[in-house]
C-alpha cells in the first residue's frame, strides 16, 4: 500500500503551503471528504536523530472536508493532495493562542493595578480567556471557508 501521508511546506500559486496528501472518502460537487493518515517521520527520523514531531502529531487518522474550487471533482479512493497556505496556519495560531493569551493577561493586569482582592486577578484571566474562546469561536464559525484546505491535485 502507498504512504498516503505526507506533510510539507512548497512553493505554489498560493505562496508558501502546508501540503499534506490522503485518501477521498466521499465527494459532493463543492466538498471531498479526505482522510489523512498521520505523518510517518521525517528525514531526520529516519537517520534515527529525531525531530520531536513525533511527540506532537496526532497519531490517528483524521477526517478533513477540502473545498474542491475549479479542481476536477475525484473520485472516491483517490489519492489527492489538499493544501492550506502557510500564512493561514500562522493567522490560526495566532488567533488560537496568541490573542486569548495576551487579552487574558492584560486583563489580570488591570485587574491587579485595581488592587482588587487577591483572588480577583485569577478570576479575571480565565474570565478573559473564556470569553476569547467565545469570541474566536464566533469569529471562525463566520469566516470558516477561508481556513479550508484546497484541493492541489
Amino acid at each position: 500500500m502507498a504512504d498516503t501521508s505526507d506533510t510539507s511546506l512548497c512553493q505554489s500559486s498560493y505562496g508558501c503551503v502546508v501540503l499534506e496528501t490522503g485518501v477521498v472518502l466521499a465527494c459532493d460537487e463543492h466538498h471531498a471528504l479526505v482522510e489523512v493518515s498521520p505523518r510517518q517521520g521525517c528525514s531526520r527520523c529516519a537517520q534515527g536523530r529525531g525531530c520531536g514531531l513525533g511527540l506532537l502529531a496526532r497519531q490517528e487518522k483524521r477526517r478533513i472536508s477540502v473545498a474542491l474550487g475549479s479542481s476536477p471533482s475525484p473520485q472516491i479512493g483517490d489519492t489527492v493532495s489538499v493544501a492550506i497556505p502557510a500564512r493561514i496556519v500562522t493567522w490560526l495560531a495566532l488567533f488560537t493562542y496568541g490573542v486569548p493569551l495576551l487579552l487574558a493577561l492584560v486583563s489580570a493586569g488591570l485587574v491587579q493595578a485595581l488592587q482588587l482582592p487577591a483572588w480577583a486577578p485569577p478570576v479575571a484571566f480565565f474570565f478573559a480567556l473564556a470569553c476569547a474562546a467565545c469570541g474566536l469561536r464566533y469569529f471562525l464559525s463566520r469566516k470558516m471557508e477561508r481556513f479550508r484546505p484546497r484541493l492541489v491535485c
